[in-house]
């Protein structure tokens, strides 16, 4: 199943994890998995997720403060692609990604995954070919450079400003 996964996770009790993967596209595919350590994960029936969260009302809580998070980028998200042009959705996105995914090598500041242009397009709604064209226009203003699929940050006020601009026509 094709879609975008947000994965998130919350430490109950020490040393366990809970992690959740909702969909961003489809409605009603949720499912919450435990995780005593990296790379092992059991899924849980909702019952057993009532059960953590009225034994220890903390889970709950971050529980609610993290699908609230999820909820409001959401909006953003769906006002970017309503109003905004292909190139500044890309500049918006790369944002985001410097912001979560943001690391540092000798290259400079960058993102860690390096996302195809196909990739790319699925992630905000665009083809693949409005996407290099969006990339293009972004480099050429200087404020991103691609080296080795992997993009990296030359001038974040630039790439801030590119993301603001609105499609006239909409």
């Amino acid at each position: 199943m094709e879609g975008y996964v947000y994965n998130d996770t919350i430490e109950w009790p020490p040393g366990a994890r809970i992690s959740g993967r909702c969909s961003f596209l489809w409605s009603g595919f949720c499912d919450w998995c435990v995780s005593r350590r990296i790379g092992a994960a059991a899924i849980l029936s909702i019952s057993l997720l009532h059960h953590i969260v009225q034994e220890n009302p903390e889970v709950g809580l971050r529980l609610a403060e993290r699908l609230a998070g999820r909820l409001y980028e959401s909006r953003e998200w769906i006002a970017d692609i309503a109003l905004k042009k292909v190139s500044a959705r890309l500049a918006s996105f790369l944002v985001r990604l410097l912001e979560t995914e943001g690391m540092v090598d000798r290259e400079g500041v960058g993102i860690r995954t390096r996302y195809t242009h196909e990739q790319l397009a699925a992630m905000i709604g665009a083809r693949r070919v409005a996407v290099s064209r969006a990339m293009g226009e972004l480099r050429s203003l200087g404020a991103v450079e691609v080296k080795g699929r992997r993009v990296y940050l030359r001038d974040e006020d630039v790439l801030r400003r590119a993301a603001e601009i609105t499609d006239p026509d909409v």
